[in-house]
């Protein structure tokens, strides 16, 4: 029997007479709070709850109030009201609510709203619920407290670890580096990219690029190099250790002047005289996750210029002449973003990724795999900010009406819908041929698709975002609000778009791929 059961049964009429300063019950949401120690600690004043004092407020919480500030105070939870004098909900209300999630038309991929799909069976949706309860529980409550103090704690990514989260976002499922094919408890015979998608989207729930870059970003692209082209030995050093989420990688490219143009790192690493170790100097900038991780995968220089002179190390964090400073960003506050200086630092031959001056291709073996994932957290996101709008536009009144009365309103919340669907119905299309096809036609096939769509939805990202601050106003532009998740979303659009390739040169590459496969014409 859960707590809730447990708690005692009040009517109406018995929480009214409850209704001073020195003893103040509210009713919300069907349950009982008995607020009199918390009046003096409300940020608006007591005289606010006292107003309400006695009453079912849950209209007015609502109203101001994200749905998730009622965990933080589970300790004033007292009772909960007689179900025979809660207000009946209306059929269609009723409907959406014994479905998956909120149910708000389009808050959710069609696939958990009732919709047919090819691409999804009975594990996918099992691993959806399953990682919605996870994160609900173990993110959502504190995504506001991690993303202002800059930091996600030590003992959630041991806890991602435990759940099976690293296991399914490499790309490639690693099996002979894990124990079972459980996450999040679910059973799951064959893992595909639709499971990752899942995972990701679940993640990005609570609405923090933040979190899910921090949590999961860092990883899935510093760990993968090492699983396709390191040697057995530094397999075993770290692949077990990261995927259960005791040691932390992620991936060092970018430099002060090195960014899209990959060929151009000056980070450089000199092989020794007896050939035992590299003496590396330099450094990497932007590097998220950097301030959590317990190595990194670094791009070096051990050649001449250009993409044949450039290698994959191993550095750990704690070797003597790393140093790691955290950046403050315009958003991703908790992503860990970091920069990273190397002075002498001296790295063992047996931390060479593969081959000396095959870097490069390493690095780009990952890409169409990063940038899906962008892919992926850019319209999660774009979902979330639509699905706080019109949840917002619901019950938010101007001019003696709601929101969604106004054709403006609804005109901003269909072209939200319009992008966020479109680019989906694409995405769905890419994964399941990402999965499908070898790595070859991928190479060919998909790069270009791939690139235009992480362009694509990064600015779908940056519109709906945008036509979410409108519709929230100043609810929209206020940090913790009941807009928070928009204000949130809205901060960090532009690390979208910059991360894994800007749109200028997405959208160049991605036309440069389709001209390579154009037939020849006849002369």
């Amino acid at each position: 029997m859960s707590a809730q059961q447990e708690l005692k049964i009040y009517k109406l009429d018995d929480v009214a007479v409850h209704n001073k300063e020195d003893d103040c019950w509210l009713a919300i949401d069907g349950l009982v709070y008995d607020v009199t120690k918390f009046l003096n600690f409300h940020p608006a004043g007591k005289q606010v709850i006292l107003t309400y004092a006695g009453k079912d407020a849950t209209q007015i919480f609502h109203y101001f109030h994200a749905k998730i500030v009622l965990t933080k105070y589970k300790k004033f939870v007292i009772g909960k009201i007689d179900p025979t004098e809660l207000p009946a909900i209306k059929a269609p209300i009723l409907k959406f609510k014994n479905s998956f999630g909120e149910g708000i038309p389009f808050g959710d991929p069609n696939s958990v709203q009732g919709w047919f799909s090819p691409f999804y069976n009975e594990s996918h949706h099992k691993l959806r619920a399953a990682a919605r309860e996870w994160v609900q529980k173990e993110i959502a409550p504190y995504v506001d407290s991690w993303d202002e103090s800059y930091n996600i704690p030590k003992e959630l990514f041991k806890k991602a670890g435990q759940q099976g989260i690293y296991k399914a976002v490499m790309g490639k499922y690693p099996t002979n580096f894990v124990d079972n094919n459980r996450i999040f408890g679910v059973e799951i015979e064959k893992l595909d990219s639709f499971h990752e998608m899942i995972i990701i989207e679940e993640i990005c729930k609570p609405g923090s690029d933040g979190i899910i870059w921090g949590l999961v970003g860092g990883i899935s692209i510093g760990l993968p190099p090492i699983l396709k082209f390191a040697s057995r030995e530094l397999q075993q050093k770290y692949m077990r250790p990261v995927l259960e989420g005791d040691k932390l990688i992620c991936l060092a490219i970018t430099e002060p002047w090195a960014g899209s143009d990959v060929s151009g790192i000056r980070t450089k690493a000199i092989l020794s005289e007896d050939k035992t170790h590299y003496v590396v100097t330099g450094m990497k900038k932007f590097i998220t996750t950097a301030i959590y991780s317990d190595a990194f995968t670094v791009a070096v220089r051990t050649g001449g210029p250009g993409h044949g002179g450039i290698s994959l190390l191993v550095i750990d964090a704690k070797t003597p002449g790393v140093k790691v400073r955290k950046m403050k960003m315009q958003g991703v506050w908790c992503s860990g973003t970091s920069f990273i200086t190397f002075d002498e630092v001296k790295v063992p031959v047996s931390q060479l990724i593969g081959q000396e001056g095959q870097g490069f291709n390493y690095i780009m073996q990952n890409f169409n795999h990063e940038r899906l994932t962008l892919c992926v957290e850019s319209l999660a996101l774009a979902r979330v900010a639509y699905e706080e709008s019109m949840s917002y536009a619901h019950k938010r009144k101007t001019f003696g009406k709601t929101l969604i009365s106004h054709p403006v309103i609804r005109n901003k919340i269909a072209h939200m819908v319009r992008q966020i669907e479109s680019a989906y119905a694409l995405m769905e299309q890419v994964i399941y041929n990402f999965d499908t096809m070898n790595e070859k036609q991928s190479n060919s096939q998909l790069a270009g698709t791939i690139a235009i769509l992480k362009a694509h939805t990064t600015q779908v990202l940056e519109n709906v975002a945008t036509e979410a601050v409108q519709i929230h106003g100043g609810q929209g532009y206020t940090r913790g609000a009941l807009g928070g998740k928009v204000e949130r979303i809205y901060r960090d659009t532009k690390a979208m778009t910059q991360g894994g390739g800007t749109p200028e040169i997405l959208y160049d590459l991605g036309v440069r791929q389709a001209s390579k496969l154009m037939p020849q014409p006849r002369l």
